[in-house]
């Protein structure tokens, strides 16, 4: 029987209550069948089922005078903190995936660093990266740990800051940053006056430091992404400006981070809560790729989209969303839409996802997720080292937390030993 009696009621239990966090899934289906396109008492829209939210995909793509959807958002809509003056206002505008013109300027600049080819020349260094950590681990004598701090953080920071050619040093001040900024997306942020403070500080400290190297690899050029971004910045005329080189440096780094270590996270949950996948998955190794498509459908890193607004009236799911009206999709939702996946509650990693059939990189739109190849060999690497290096795997708490998060999905902790 249902905690809500109504959609407002589940909604606001939604945000608050950890048991929805941890399950959202029976609130997501009882709103997708009562109201696939629904307005929240907090005004904006939320879009949970498939085919709706595949709509929007495919209208991120156009862009032509008929676009439904802007990300830029309507003055009135954006919070000081986003549409002011200050540093996390920079960020926002100057990161790559905010508007049309900027995005397909930063996109050509970034794209041959995360081709599949690239990303394959970072493979064996990842994969003894996993191996490494569970040596630490190991060495003096342990066989316990938290996957999502020991393991899922650590893995996708160093691999992203060794393509970009960035000291390993600067690893816990890149994961502060990232913390703060995606506690952006929050709504309680609005009113965070502490937070908004640690982020401005934070993100100035990590902008002087990312100057300084500019100016260090402008003398002295390396073979890594950072200096071609200088060096493009110092074209005639420029590729890209300070502020956009700051800004996409540190949007690689947060884009990277935390989505990437929930996936490693959520995917050693699902296995070892359905040790049949596994041990599938240990008799063909074969089976990985289609394995790593269910995890990021059944438990995709982040819970939805970043808000867009409407540009014109808009109908959907038979019902009007106004001009200048904010709308979200909720990727979770969709990818368990029992319309489109037969049991979608399942976790089957022989289940056929072959077309991007599973939302969560944002396919068949102009968004599409640029770190998707390397997401997914670095999800690769993580769950070979450790399904191979640790036999006995199991839980070693009788309950797993999800983040408290409208954005992230992922476990707060995931203690495991073998």
């Amino acid at each position: 029987m249902n905690k809500w009696q109504t959609l407002e009621e589940g909604w606001k239990l939604h945000l608050t209550d950890q048991e929805l966090y941890d399950d959202p899934m029976p609130f997501y289906h009882e709103l997708r069948s009562k109201a696939p396109v629904y307005k929240t008492p907090d005004g904006f829209w939320v879009v949970t089922d498939y085919a709706n939210t595949l709509s929007i995909l495919r209208d991120d793509r156009d862009r032509g005078d008929n676009l439904p959807w802007t990300r830029t958002g309507v003055e009135a809509a954006l919070p000081s903190y986003i549409d002011g003056e200050g540093m996390l206002a920079k960020y926002f505008a100057g990161k790559m995936n905010f508007n049309a013109e900027q995005h397909a300027r930063m996109r050509k600049l970034l794209m041959p660093d995360f081709q599949p080819k690239s990303v394959e020349t970072v493979r064996q260094s990842t994969c003894a990266l996993a191996h490494g950590l569970i040596d630490e681990i190991e060495a003096p004598g342990s066989r316990e740990m938290d996957v999502v701090a020991d393991f899922g953080l650590a893995i996708p920071t160093r691999v992203i800051l060794t393509l970009l050619g960035i000291d390993l040093a600067e690893t816990d001040a890149m994961n502060k940053m990232s913390d703060d900024i995606v506690y952006s997306f929050e709504p309680a942020a609005q009113n965070d006056a502490e937070w908004q403070e640690r982020v401005e500080n934070s993100l100035v400290e990590r902008r002087q430091f990312i100057l300084q190297l500019a100016e260090e690899r402008r003398r002295n050029p390396a073979d890594d992404l950072f200096s071609r971004l200088v060096a493009g910045m110092h074209e005639s005329p420029p590729l890209l400006s300070e502020d956009e080189l700051v800004m996409n440096v540190l949007f690689l780094v947060v884009a990277g981070l935390e989505t990437t270590a929930n996936s490693i996270a959520s995917g050693v949950h699902l296995f070892l809560t359905n040790p049949d996948q596994l041990e599938l998955l240990r008799s063909d190794w074969g089976l990985l790729p289609g394995a790593i498509e269910e995890i990021m459908r059944i438990a995709p890193a982040t819970r939805g989209s970043a808000p867009k607004w409407a540009l014109r009236d808009v109908e959907m799911g038979g019902v009007k969303i106004a001009t200048g009206e904010q709308i979200r999709t909720s990727t979770i939702a969709a990818n368990r839409d029992p319309a489109e996946f037969d049991d979608p509650d399942r976790f089957d990693i022989k289940r056929d996802l072959s077309g991007n059939r599973q939302l969560a990189f944002a396919p068949f739109s102009g968004f599409y997720c640029l770190g998707h190849a390397l997401a997914r060999m670095e999800m690769t690497e993580a769950f070979k080292a450790l399904f191979e290096r640790c036999p006995d795997l199991q839980l070693a708490d009788e309950v797993v937390h999800y983040k408290k998060s409208m954005q992230i999905y992922g476990p707060r902790a995931l203690h495991v030993k073998w």
